[in-house]
């Protein structure tokens, strides 16, 4: 299973307990429940939406969490139809919530896109001068003269094996003279600012003053969301147009994805109306985190959607639908195990696990799991939303997420 590091930076008085957190690596998942149907969704669920509610149910109750505190959400399109059921009440199709990583889904696009264009090179050098310009793909000063940069190429940072450190997730040594030495960059500054506005360049700054690594280049899988933003900055200088502007023109205003958009204001805090709140549930204590800065999450994290925009844009984009042509949509799903003999597998920002979901990311911030998954053999998008974080059993609920995501398919003869 793949390991995906998720944001948990705080900025309530529950703070102290979240940073004890950090160095917890788990699998992103998102399923939980116990079955409540919006009428706003639909008056009458068909007797596939009754079964699924029913599975929801039953994985929720099996976790034993209480009542209103998050709940599961689920949309599955399929040759025969869309179907919907939700544990929360009032969630329909077009209830916002955070997608956190998926975001890492766009900007992967966004990069074979410009590499289909003839204006990049997945195997140059980052410092290598971008096609038909004088210009290195990344500045050269010394606010990106982050490790081994000269070795690191773009096809690897899209692999998470570039070996950059994660500015939001990874702890800054003890060693470091810095006053957010022993914790994380973001958590300090949020503590500070809660409404700070996070920049590419600033994320990237830290990196590079105090030449913070993880390990070589190709030498092993580390998730890096600071990699994915040195992605955003080499889309920025190649297209010439801020990252979400360029995602927005290319991909989200063509398909139609009305009710998306990527949070670069710290202010943004909320999630547009309606949205599905978020709680996390740590010492054995809930907290409601529905409000949060995602302003950090440049290329990698930022986005937020609607459960019908995001099942669109997943079965798009892998199919070659989505400007990203059908060849270069291949190469994307050429996944590789994240270490010799894991199961677990990675590809240019698309991840196939568990085996026999199908293709997509997973997402996961304080409040928020989201699992996309499009299976191109059997033609079934899945989209499912746990809004509630376990951080006190990660494991058992990634579990019962995937259980019940399998137990769903087999329901509607998938």
């Amino acid at each position: 299973m793949s390991e995906f590091r998720v944001v948990v930076y705080a900025t309530k008085p529950y703070q102290e307990v979240f940073m004890r957190l950090f160095l917890c690596r788990f699998l992103v998942f998102s399923i939980l429940a116990c079955a409540v149907f919006s009428t706003a969704a639909q008056a009458s669920p068909s007797a596939e939406e009754l079964a699924l509610g029913d599975i929801l149910s039953r994985a929720w109750a099996g976790r034993g969490y209480p009542e209103g505190k998050g709940g599961l959400t689920l949309l599955i399109r399929t040759p025969k139809g869309e179907y919907f059921a939700s544990t929360v009440p009032g969630a329909t199709r077009d209830s916002h919530f955070r997608a956190a990583s998926v975001t890492k889904t766009t900007t992967a696009a966004a990069i074979m896109l410009l590499e289909q264009r003839g204006l990049l090179r997945l195997d140059d050098f980052i410092t290598d001068t971008m096609p038909g310009q004088t210009e290195p793909y990344l500045p050269d000063t010394p606010g990106y003269a982050i490790p081994n940069k000269d070795r690191i190429t773009i096809r690897l940072l899209l692999q998470h094996r570039a070996g950059v450190f994660d500015v939001p997730n990874d702890i800054v040594p003890e060693s470091v003279d810095a006053p957010y030495a022993g914790t994380t960059y973001v958590d300090w500054i949020s503590g500070a600012e809660p409404e700070h506005r996070y920049t590419i360049d600033e994320l990237v700054g830290v990196v590079a003053k105090h030449g913070l690594l993880i390990a070589k280049p190709g030498e092993k899988y580390h998730y890096s969301n600071t990699g994915y933003s040195l992605l955003g900055k080499i889309i920025e200088r190649v297209s010439g147009k801020a990252l979400d502007v360029f995602l927005m023109e290319e991909f989200i205003i063509p398909l139609g994805m009305t009710e998306t958009s990527f949070v670069t204001e710290g202010k943004l805090v909320t999630p547009p109306e309606p949205f599905i709140r978020g709680w996390t549930k740590v010492g054995g204590e809930y907290f409601d985190t529905t409000e949060d800065n995602a302003s950090y999450g440049h290329a990698e994290g930022n986005m937020v959607t609607t459960f019908g925009d995001l099942a669109l844009w997943m079965r798009k984009l892998i199919r070659g639908e989505a400007s990203v042509s059908p060849e270069n949509a291949l190469r994307m799903l050429e996944v590789l195990p994240i270490a010799p003999g894991s199961r677990s597998s990675y590809g240019l920002g698309i991840s196939e696990e568990p085996p026999g979901l199908g293709f997509g990311h997973n997402g996961g911030i304080i409040g928020y799991f989201t699992i996309a998954r499009y299976d191109p053999a059997a033609d079934v998008t899945l989209v499912m939303l746990s809004s509630l974080i376990d951080f006190d059993d990660m494991d058992g609920l990634g579990m019962a997420a995937y259980d019940a995501a399998f137990e769903a398919r087999k329901v509607l003869g998938y």
